[in-house]
């Protein structure tokens, strides 16, 4: 790579000599969609060493703005700056400014398009997570414009906590109508919290309450005028939920993006009973070694805001999509491909650390994927696949498409405008329910006896604009209170590959995340080599179900 030239992923190390004037890596765009906005530029940074620095710099029309604050630490650390554009700019330019001969390193670098900031009175993060002092009480309404006291209360209490003392307690009516709710809530701006993971916490325990009736965690994200009404609320909001039985652990872990501007938790409690909560905690987590951070390119830049779809054209879009969906097992030819998986873990919170790489060929033949697992960690190995334990999937050829696709199975709704590797695309929100999931999660204890489970799930779903090509897939699950997994999800990216002289759309990478109360559990997938299946293909692969398995 020549030094001082930004190409490709920004995760690799730029190496500059020293010199009085640096070189300056940096990227050039048409400023015509940011004219008269203020953009935000931000990206994790570090250095090889100390005696270095980089920082973060934009430019318009002879408009500079520098970040404040060098990176001079060998960690990785968030930087951001803010830039007016002005109104008759043509040209938008920005970068990294290094000083010093050692190599530096990006991640994550974004620029997105922010309204003008203005005084906002939410706190600077949530409070008072051991009572409902302070949170404010959101109940179902009959319509849109009438609210009625559904008669749902909270209230502190010092027992019946599983630990530390005390907890909050919700409780609803001794009678209430179909579909009534009530929910504790508070909401914080996400200022210092925009480009980073956080994670909510809480225990809950359900009782008193019918097959029904069920409590719910929720974490919610806000642009800039969208507010925490009854009617916005399940919007952008990723949860879980908890059905009775003993005390449940649950967690919510969700990267908060660049426009964020209000973020919002919250307890619920749906139909009747009451519901015990203790042990919230609402966490920044950092960036770990070689564990889930995503490496991303300058063509990830958020789109400038466009008009949303119309509900004709959203409807329209779903059923392309579904439709493409139906047709894409069937068209896939048979094929081979090399898997290499990266999988860390994180046991009683000690921290993450590397598990082992995988080395796995995939042969794809009438439908069915089937698995050859190839080296562990470098060295090769006659061992059965499922035979590492761990944290293991499959599927991603079609199966989580057909899951999400099938008629009358998810509810999509329209998020937001995304572009991902070059491509504008459109962000659905889905939700699939208990009755109409196929969705299976298994867990091979100690013991290795396996627990399966069919269990709802939601996620997000982007659609590649005007082609309504599937370029991506988040699938979170929503497992039931008691089964051992506690969460899991599965994002996959699809990009286009040749194959005997045609080009598919193909899975290129995934990430996987499952957890139980003791271990958590993270796989970065990566799809290579793709070639076609001939008669002459003497491989014997494995012969394996079809699900997912998990072993702490």
């Amino acid at each position: 790579m020549k030094c001082g030239v930004l190409t490709g992923l920004l995760a690799a190390a730029l190496l500059c000599p020293a010199q009085s004037s640096p070189v300056t890596p940096e990227q050039t765009l048409s400023a015509v969609p940011f004219r008269g906005q203020t953009v935000r530029l931000s990206a994790w940074l570090r250095v090889a060493a100390t005696d270095a620095s980089v920082r973060l710099w934009m430019r318009a029309d002879g408009a500079v703005q520098s970040s404040d604050s060098p990176v001079n630490s060998t960690a990785w650390t968030r930087s951001e700056i803010t830039l007016k554009v002005p109104p008759g700019a043509d040209m938008l330019s920005f970068g990294v400014l290094p000083t010093g001969s050692a190599a530096f390193f990006t991640n994550e670098i974004a620029l997105v398009a922010i309204p003008v900031p203005e005084v906002t009175q939410l706190p600077a993060e949530p409070a008072n997570l051991k009572s409902p002092a302070g949170w404010d009480m959101l109940q179902s309404t009959d319509d849109a414009h009438t609210a009625f006291k559904a008669g749902y209360q909270a209230r502190t209490s010092s027992t019946g906590c599983r630990l530390d003392p005390p907890c909050a307690l919700l409780t609803s009516p001794a009678s209430v109508r179909p579909g009534s709710w009530g929910s504790l809530l508070q909401s914080f701006s996400a200022a210092r919290y925009r480009g980073r993971t956080v994670r909510l916490r809480a225990s809950l325990h359900l009782q008193g309450a019918g097959r029904e009736d069920y409590a719910r965690v929720w974490l919610r994200t806000a642009r800039r005028g969208e507010g925490a009404d009854a009617e916005s609320v399940p919007e952008h909001m990723d949860y879980r939920e908890v059905r009775g039985g003993d005390w449940s652990p649950v967690e919510i872990v969700r990267k908060i993006d660049d426009d964020i501007e209000d973020l919002s938790i919250g307890m619920m409690l749906l139909g009747k009973g009451r519901v015990m909560i203790g042990e919230v905690s609402f966490t920044v987590l950092p960036v770990p070694v070689n564990a889930g951070v995503r490496q991303t390119t300058l063509a990830e830049i958020n789109w400038p805001a466009l008009p949303g779809p119309s509900h004709q054209e959203q409807g329209q879009i779903i059923n392309a999509a579904s439709a493409h969906s139906l047709r894409y097992i069937r068209d896939l030819p048979n094929f081979f491909c090399n898997l290499r998986i990266d999988r860390s873990e994180n046991r009683n919170d000690r921290g993450w650390r590397e598990r082992d790489t995988l080395g796995v060929q995939l042969g794809f033949s009438e439908r069915r994927e089937h698995y050859k697992l190839t080296t562990v960690n470098g060295r090769p190995t006659s061992a059965p696949y499922r035979s590492v334990g761990g944290a293991l999937s499959e599927g991603d050829f079609g199966s989580v498409m057909a899951e999400i696709f099938r008629p009358r199975t998810a509810q999509f709704h329209w998020d937001h405008w995304t572009r991902l590797r070059g491509h504008i695309a459109h962000v659905f929100r889905y939700e699939v329910a208990l009755p109409q999931s196929a969705y299976v999660l298994e867990f091979v204890g100690t013991k290795g006896k396996p627990r399966t489970a069919v269990t709802a799930h939601h996620g997000y779903v982007f659609i590649e604009n005007g082609t309504d090509n599937i370029l991506r897939i988040e699938q979170i699950a929503d497992p039931a209170a008691g089964f051992p997994l506690r969460y899991t999800s599965n994002a996959v990216d699809y990009d286009w590959s040749d194959v005997g002289g045609v080009r598919y759309l193909l899975p290129l990478s995934s990430e996987i995340t499952m957890g139980s109360l003791t271990v958590r559990s993270q796989n970065l997938v990566q799809f290579h080599d793709y070639r076609k299946f001939t008669a002459e293909s003497q491989i014997r692969f494995d012969q394996q179900g079809d699900q997912p398995g998990a072993q702490p």
